[in-house]
């Protein structure tokens, strides 16, 4: 969902290009309140902001971007650009969000593949080298390998 701050004549029009272009529901607010509102309501995949609502001294751009969540934010000034550069910058600012989520993704699976590899390896050798310690009851020996064997299978799909 998208979220249009956009109080003008071309509002309409702006809204509905925007979901024929990113196959998204837009919804149109025409005041700062009411958007900040919405936003609080739902998560949205992104915010367009007419920057002439914002008033540089209020606290309601603070507001839009803390209630935006993980929105990707695009300001811009109506009486420049029009429906179809609203929407050329929307349609950017989805895909570096999505580029970006996917890059976040990546970077944590890595990061606990690291972690979980080392424990992992200890347990195994823990495990293998409690086994030789010597004769061990028959129900500690069984619990062993089967802590030795879960290893093993969280090895390999970590691998």
């Amino acid at each position: 969902m998208i979220l249009l701050l956009l109080h003008s004549a071309q509002a309409q029009q702006c809204k509905e290009e925007l979901e024929r272009r990113t196959k998204q529901l837009v919804v149109l607010c025409s005041t700062v309140r009411d958007a900040v509102a919405t936003l609080r309501q739902d998560s949205y995949s992104a915010a367009a902001v007419d920057q002439n609502l914002l008033d540089p001294c209020s606290l309601h751009a603070d507001e839009l971007a803390r209630y935006g969540g993980t929105a990707a934010i695009v300001y811009f000034n109506p009486g420049i650009w029009g429906a179809d550069r609203v929407c050329k910058e929307i349609e950017l600012a989805l895909d570096r969000a999505h580029r970006d989520r996917q890059t976040a993704h990546q970077a944590a699976k890595h990061e606990l593949k690291e972690q979980l590899a080392g424990t992992v390896t200890a347990i195994l050798l823990s495990s293998e080298l409690a086994l030789q310690a010597g004769p061990l009851p028959s129900k500690v020996e069984e619990k062993l390998k089967s802590v030795r064997e879960l290893a093993l299978q969280m090895s390999n799909t970590l691998r």
